[in-house]
């Protein structure tokens, strides 16, 4: 794996946390390990993980993201959302069970 950035895990800053997470001021994404996110990461559907990791682990630009992939920048935006939206419901499914 190629990085772009410096921080390799700047991928769980930009995982925002789903509404409600929060108790006591402590996160669920603070809950939980990077290899834990990983595997939640690795689990996405291939479009998805494949979005979600050129744009937040590696740090590509959805421009870039869709010349290199063959998609539309809206393709590449959409996808990263949708990605977002299921590591959400990862995070609190296993914050819930916690």
């Amino acid at each position: 794996m190629s990085l772009r950035k410096s921080d390799v895990l700047k991928g769980s800053a930009e995982v925002e946390v789903a509404g409600g997470m929060e108790s006591q001021g402590v996160t669920a994404l603070q809950t939980i390990g990077y290899k834990e996110i990983m595997r939640m990461v690795a689990e996405l559907p291939p479009g998805f993980r494949t979005v979600f990791n050129m744009y937040v682990v590696e740090g590509y630009s959805h421009k870039d993201i869709a010349d290199i992939l063959g998609i539309s920048e809206n393709t590449s935006r959409s996808q990263l959302q949708r990605a977002r939206v299921l590591l959400q419901a990862k995070i609190k499914k296993m914050n819930d069970e916690r």
